[in-house]
């Protein structure tokens, strides 16, 4: 490697981190922070961190930290005693912000999301395969959760603790249709799964999880190349922990997501279950 190759990685790794410790930055903080300050906490100058930001993460920093509001403010509708104390948490000024923007963040009103939160139901059931447990759960809009595991117990731990407001119970004779569903994706991988999914996660995290849906069965995308495909050629890293994040196996195949070198990578439920749904999917290519 040439001396200006190796600053040239060197400059690449520094405005990498600049990038990462803005995002800890803006996820540490319990009241937003201005552009200018964030980009001077990172040192560099806001037309610079700007390009970088969204060169990086396919976002703009606004997006980001409007995205970690609207998870701060979910969490705390969820968890606080009152929407006051919500706003407030969630590290909005006023309450005129708040009922502003919660709307458009929210798809609802604050009091809105509180009632749904207390109430919503939650259906699961878990059926054994091939590659072990499979854990299946839905809300009246569509499947919530698709988790590979080891035992019944520790799915239904993992489900309780996520959806820990939810009112969570077994399914109905008629909600192992969609289970049976799921998992016949395991063994066909080209069955027509005309599942609805009812998943949320940032706005980059949702780009990622759409081109995730239209990679073919026996195909497979490296992280560069979803990234390319988003329009964000400098955002694989991104895209990895994105794929990391993924709620529903099967339904958004991040497994079809390898490593540049052709290597599986990595894989939320384990290599070995990642490893064998590729291997399965070849026959149908």
């Amino acid at each position: 490697m040439s001396a200006s190759q190796a600053t040239s990685k060197s400059v690449d790794r520094s405005q990498w981190q600049c990038i990462v410790d803005a995002c800890r930055l803006l996820e540490a903080s319990d009241t937003p922070i201005s552009f200018t300050h964030l980009s001077s906490d990172v040192n560099l100058s806001p037309w610079h961190f700007h390009r970088l930001f969204k060169q990086t993460l396919g976002i703009t920093p606004k997006q980001y930290a409007n995205a970690l509001q609207r998870q701060r403010s979910q969490h705390q509708l969820h968890t606080s005693a009152s929407v006051g104390d919500a706003l407030f948490a969630a590290g909005f000024d006023s309450m005129s912000q708040f009922y502003s923007r919660v709307p458009a963040m929210l798809g609802m009103s604050a009091a809105d999301f509180r009632a749904k939160a207390a109430g919503v139901a939650i259906d699961y059931s878990i059926a054994s395969t091939s590659l072990g447990k499979l854990l299946v759960a839905a809300t009246g809009e569509g499947v919530c959760s698709v988790q590979f595991g080891d035992s019944d117990g520790q799915l239904l731990a993992d489900l309780e603790q996520r959806f820990c407001n939810a009112q969570i119970s077994l399914g109905s004779e008629m909600f192992s249709d969609t289970v049976a569903c799921v998992a016949e994706l395991i063994e066909r991988p080209n069955a027509l799964a005309d599942v609805p999914i009812d998943v949320q996660g940032t706005a980059f995290q949702e780009k990622v999880w759409r081109v995730l849906r239209g990679v073919p069965v026996g195909k497979t995308m490296n992280y560069k190349e979803v990234a390319v495909a988003m329009g964000k050629p400098d955002a694989h890293r991104a895209v990895a922990n994105a794929c990391g994040a993924n709620p529903v196996a099967l339904l958004i195949p991040c497994h079809r997501v390898v490593r540049a070198d052709g290597s599986s990578g990595g894989y939320r439920w384990g290599i070995e279950r990642k490893s064998k749904l590729l291997k399965s999917e070849k026959q149908f290519e």
